[in-house]
């Protein structure tokens, strides 16, 4: 009977070893699993950033191409710097149309570029659609859109784009 209170005594000396061995590691799977929380999170909020970036920059880029899908943006009147804005938007000659996009936190703009006209076009056209080249000029625009999503927590974009209208040429 007295072996077993002897075992008894050594068990317990034993015990709190193994407490605080376990209590050890347990502080290192908390740090470990703390270190990969903060890693996910900071992830999740990357991915949605470049999400916002991504839609931003095609919202942009819908603005463009409806733009450039309808000539009347594009006026052959007026001289260089001769700007069409926005409805709203100080310091422009005229007011673009109202577009289908959703413009809400959107600026754009289209502005008349020098040359006045490009004379003798630098490009020949495929012979399905062949035209002599000297009988039409063109006249150079810039397309500028900015969308700013900032205000709400989303992403911000802007896209320039040259565009060159072709026009009958005044001496035809």
């Amino acid at each position: 009977m007295n072996s077993f209170v002897k075992r008894g005594r050594g068990n317990a000396r034993q015990g709190g070893a193994v407490l605080l061995v376990a209590m050890i590691f347990l502080l290192l799977l908390a740090i470990i699993a703390g270190t990969v929380s903060q890693t996910s999170v900071l992830e999740f909020f990357m991915a949605g950033n470049a999400q916002f970036r991504e839609e931003a920059f095609q919202q942009s880029q819908a603005i463009v191409d409806e733009i450039t899908g309808d000539i009347d943006n594009f006026p052959v009147i007026g001289d260089i710097g001769y700007k069409v804005c926005k409805n709203g938007v100080s310091g422009c000659n005229a007011n673009l149309p109202v577009l289908n996009a959703n413009v809400a936190n959107a600026d754009f703009s289209v502005e008349r570029r020098g040359p006045l006209i490009l004379e003798s076009l630098p490009f020949r056209q495929g012979e399905s659609s062949s035209s002599s080249s000297p009988n039409f000029d063109a006249a150079i625009f810039e397309i500028d859109v900015d969308v700013d999503g900032s205000d709400q927590r989303l992403g911000s974009a802007s896209i320039v784009q040259g565009v060159a209208v072709r026009i009958v040429s005044s001496g035809q």
